[in-house]
C-alpha cells in the first residue's frame, strides 16, 4: 500500500493512486477457494466504505453485517415491488398564530419481520441497489394522498413538506410528475413545500438541483433548504438561491440552551431570512427553554418533539381535532396530548 500510494510521474504530470485491500484467510470452516474469495470480496467492500485507503481482513462479524446488508437489499426490491411504505406525519407550528398551519410528511418502511422502519435503516441500501428514485417517488405519491385525506378531514389549510433526495430532483420529469399528481388530487401547488438538503447543493450534481428548484418555484411549489447549519456553504446558499425557506437542524437547536455563540448565530439566521423573505423552520424543538429563546428570537415555525412525534394519518387527524385550539400562548410544559412516544427519527 506504501508503494502503491506514492504518485506516478508521467509526462510531466503526477498521477495519485489509490488501494483498497480486502484479505481473508483459510480456516478450518472455510468451504473452498470460491468460499475465500466472496470473504475478501466482503473485506474490500468494507473497506472502501471505511473510507478507502484501508485494508481490512475478513472477520466472521464482518460477514454477518455483510449477509445483513444483502439481505436488506433483497427486502428492499420486496418492499418496492409490493409497496411496503407508508408517510407518518408532523405537525408544525405557526408561533405567530399558535396555529398548526402544516405538516412534514416522513417515510417509513413497514418491514414485514423488523416492524417500521425510519430511512437511516435502509437510504444507504436504496442507494446502493438504484432504488432511490422508485422510493422517492412512492414516497410522494403516500405524502399527498395523506394531505389530501387530511384536506377532506376538514384540515383544508394545511400544508405539506416534502424529502426529496438529489437524485429525484436530477430526475427532468420530476417537477411535471409532481404538478401531475397535485392536480389529479386537486391539491393546490401553494400547499407543498420540497425540502432539499443543503448538501445537495454541493459537488458536481447540484447544477441539476439548482434547474429543479427554479422548475418547481415556477409551477408554484415552495422549496426549503433541509438540516441547514450541516452544510458547508449555508450563508452562501440562502444568498444565491432562490428558496422559500431553510429548516435549522436540530442540531443547533440542541445547544441554543447551553451555548450563548450557537444563539446569537440563530438569531442572525432568523432575522436574516426575514430581510430576504423567507420562513424559517427550527426542527427537533423538544423544551420549553428552547422554545423562549426561538420566540423571542421571532422564529416563524417550529416542529419537534416537544409538540408531537411523527404519526401515522389516523392519528394526525385525531390529533389535530384534539389540539384545535391549541392553548394560548403555547407551551410545551402545558398538559394536553401533544406529547407521544417519540418514533424514529427521520434520518
Amino acid at each position: 500500500m506504501r508503494a502503491v500510494s506514492r504518485p506516478l510521474v508521467w509526462k510531466d504530470q503526477t498521477i495519485p493512486v489509490g488501494l483498497s485491500i480486502g484479505a481473508s484467510m483459510s480456516t478450518a470452516d472455510t468451504a473452498s477457494g470460491e468460499a475465500l474469495i466472496q470473504q475478501a470480496d466482503m473485506a474490500l467492500y468494507s473497506a472502501k466504505d471505511a473510507g478507502r485507503g484501508q485494508v481490512v481482513l475478513y472477520t466472521d462479524q464482518l460477514g454477518q453485517r455483510a449477509r445483513a446488508r444483502q439481505q436488506l437489499s433483497r427486502d428492499l426490491k420486496e418492499a418496492v415491488a409490493h409497496d411496503q411504505f407508508t408517510i407518518f406525519l408532523q405537525p408544525i407550528l405557526d408561533l405567530a398564530s399558535n396555529r398548526i398551519t402544516g405538516c412534514e410528511a416522513l417515510l417509513r418502511w413497514d418491514h414485514p419481520q423488523q416492524g417500521l422502519l425510519a430511512p437511516a435503516a435502509f437510504l444507504s441500501a436504496a442507494k446502493g441497489t438504484q432504488l432511490l428514485p422508485d422510493i422517492d417517488y412512492l414516497a410522494m405519491n403516500h405524502a399527498l394522498d395523506a394531505l389530501a385525506r387530511m384536506h377532506q378531514a376538514g384540515f383544508s389549510g394545511l400544508t405539506l413538506s416534502l424529502n426529496v433526495s438529489s437524485t429525484i430532483l436530477s430526475d427532468v420529469n420530476y417537477p411535471g410528475l409532481l404538478d401531475w399528481a397535485l392536480q389529479s388530487r386537486g391539491l393546490p401547488h401553494s400547499s407543498i413545500c420540497v425540502e432539499i438538503l443543503e448538501t445537495s447543493l454541493l459537488g458536481g450534481g447540484h447544477i441539476g438541483v439548482l434547474a429543479a428548484i427554479e422548475r418547481l418555484r415556477r409551477i408554484g411549489v415552495r422549496v426549503a433548504l433541509d438540516d441547514f447549519g450541516t452544510g458547508h456553504a449555508g450563508l452562501s446558499h440562502i444568498s444565491a438561491i432562490e428558496i422559500d425557506a431553510i429548516k435549522l437542524d436540530h442540531s443547533m437547536i440542541r445547544r441554543l440552551e447551553t451555548a450563548p455563540r450557537n444563539r446569537v448565530v440563530a438569531r442572525s439566521i432568523i432575522r436574516l431570512c426575514a430581510l430576504l423573505d423567507m420562513d424559517v423552520v427550527a426542527e427537533g424543538v423538544e423544551t420549553q427553554g428552547q422554545l423562549d429563546i426561538l420566540r423571542r428570537a421571532k422564529c416563524p415555525f417550529i416542529q419537534g418533539y416537544g409538540l408531537a412525534s411523527p404519526m401515522p394519518v389516523a392519528d394526525m387527524v385525531g390529533w389535530l381535532r384534539a389540539n384545535t385550539p391549541l392553548p394560548a400562548p403555547f407551551t410545551l410544559d402545558a398538559t394536553t396530548p401533544a406529547r407521544a412516544t417519540p418514533h424514529k427519527a427521520k434520518r
